[in-house]
Formats: structure tokens, C-alpha cells, sequence
């Protein structure tokens, strides 16, 4: 029997002993291009939620900064990733979204997401520092660029 599945990354299948001297039927050619066509179809809509995504957050941040006077960008860039940090601990622990596991250690954390956290918190420091000089359409253009 032909077992076709279609996993995060790629698809895959087992075949029998019998079937792998063979070459794909054209039922799994077409399994796993339908599996395929799922996949681009998902990267272009993370894309597009993406886009607009980053450009609601950057009128947002313009607006609290600007319009509200809140002047602590660091902050505001704190309360932005503890939110991402909750969303993304409820897909992961409410859907199957997620598969990989890393076991987290103390070396782990020293030497591979210390550095990523400390670089990703100075780029939204900054970052929002430019949302008090900049205008909304300019800061668009500049998050395009990324």
C-alpha cells in the first residue's frame, strides 16, 4: 500500500518493497503536487497577513507615540513582543501548528537566543525611535525594504 503524506516542509511517501523499484504512479505525482500547490498557497498568504501585518503595527506605533505622547518606545517594543510571545504560545499549545521540539538548556539560551533577543529588542528600540521624527508613508517605505 501507498501511504502519501503532506508534512510542514515537503511532501513525502513510503512505498512498499515491491512499489520502490518503480516509479511514482500518477496518483502520487498528483497527491504530492496538490501537496505542493498547499504549500505555496500557504507561504503566499503568510505573506500578504505578513504585509499587513507590519504596516497596521507601524501605523499604530506612529499613532501611540505621536498622537498619545508616549514616550517610552522601549516599552512600547517590550508590550509588542510579549503580545507575539502570547500568540505565539497559544497557537503552538491550542493547534498542531507546531512539530519541532529543541531542548532548551542554559548553554541553548546563552549562546543562541540572548544574542537573537538582545539584537531583535535594540532594532525595535530603534526602530521606534524613527516612529517620532518619521512620517507614516516613509517608515512603510523603509519597512518594505526589509
Amino acid at each position: 500500500d501507498h501511504l502519501i503524506t503532506c508534512a510542514g516542509v515537503g511532501a513525502a511517501f513510503r512505498r512498499s518493497a515491491h512499489a520502490r523499484a518503480r516509479t511514482a504512479t500518477r496518483t502520487q505525482r498528483r497527491a504530492m503536487a496538490a501537496c505542493k500547490m498547499r504549500e505555496v498557497l500557504a507561504a503566499m498568504v503568510s505573506a500578504v497577513l505578513f504585509c499587513v501585518a507590519s504596516s497596521g503595527i507601524i501605523m499604530l506605533n506612529k499613532w501611540i507615540i505621536s498622537v498619545l505622547g508616549f514616550p517610552f518606545p522601549m516599552t512600547l517594543s517590550l508590550l509588542g513582543m510579549l503580545f507575539s510571545l502570547m500568540c505565539s504560545a497559544a497557537l503552538t499549545k491550542l493547534t498542531s501548528l507546531s512539530t519541532r521540539s529543541v531542548e532548551i538548556t542554559v548553554r541553548f539560551c546563552l549562546l543562541r537566543a540572548a544574542p537573537i533577543g538582545v539584537l531583535t529588542a535594540l532594532t525595535l528600540y530603534f526602530g521606534n525611535l524613527a516612529y517620532v521624527d518619521l512620517s507614516v508613508s516613509f517608515l512603510q517605505m523603509l519597512k518594505a525594504r526589509e
